[in-house]
């Protein structure tokens, strides 16, 4: 949920680090603007044939997609819609691993997206789907990382979804332009800790 709070490039930098570890992946872009798609078919990876781009903008999430089982990944970017949640929770959606960064120094995002989240995870006791959902400190902006996780803890905390906050932290990174690639080594290895964390 939310704009401004880095979804597009977690996922952008998501879906390049796989598809670099030679794994199959299935761009899957809903956001309006489709950054994350244009960012990647760029690079010879997503112009190759071995991985493919869906553009499908400020779409729902679909509940099926046929050829999925070809990829290894599927890497969705959503847009800060509030179908999103929604659609989360209704159709066939297991296995799905939902990733929610959040800049602790943002405080429209910290005070918003605990309670929709908390919301969410409320809901999925009535939902069919096991829904896998992680939050991750989005340090990407900036700002002293030990204070940004405290605030995210209490607010977490506050709306009792505490367990969902992972270890791993996105950190600090120069983004100078669109598309939001990043290229250094410590921003690398927290995508790598964070995928291994939610066990991919």
């Amino acid at each position: 949920p939310k704009g401004g709070v880095g979804k597009t490039t977690t996922a952008t930098n998501i879906a390049l680090y796989l598809a670099k570890e030679g794994y199959k992946v299935w761009v899957y872009d809903l956001a309006q603007g489709l950054i994350m798609s244009r960012a990647l078919e760029k690079f010879t990876l997503f112009n190759n044939g071995k991985n493919k781009i869906t553009q499908a903008e400020a779409t729902h999430l679909p509940d099926k997609f046929t050829g999925s089982s070809k990829f290894d990944f599927v890497i969705f970017d959503t847009d800060d819609s509030f179908t999103v949640p929604e659609d989360l929770l209704r159709g066939k959606k297991r296995g799905w691993k939902v990733v929610s960064p959040i800049n602790p120094f943002d405080p429209v995002g910290l005070q918003r997206i605990p309670k929709e989240i908390g919301a969410v995870v409320k809901a999925s006791f009535l939902s069919p789907n096991q829904i896998n959902l992680s939050i991750v400190a989005n340090m990407v902006y900036g700002g002293d990382h030990k204070e940004g996780y405290m605030l995210l803890k209490e607010k977490l905390d506050e709306q009792g979804i505490l367990s969902l906050l992972i270890s791993s932290i996105l950190p600090h990174a120069q983004i100078s332009d669109i598309p939001p690639i990043i290229e250094e080594d410590s921003y690398i290895n927290s995508i790598k800790s964070l995928l291994q964390e939610i066990a991919i």
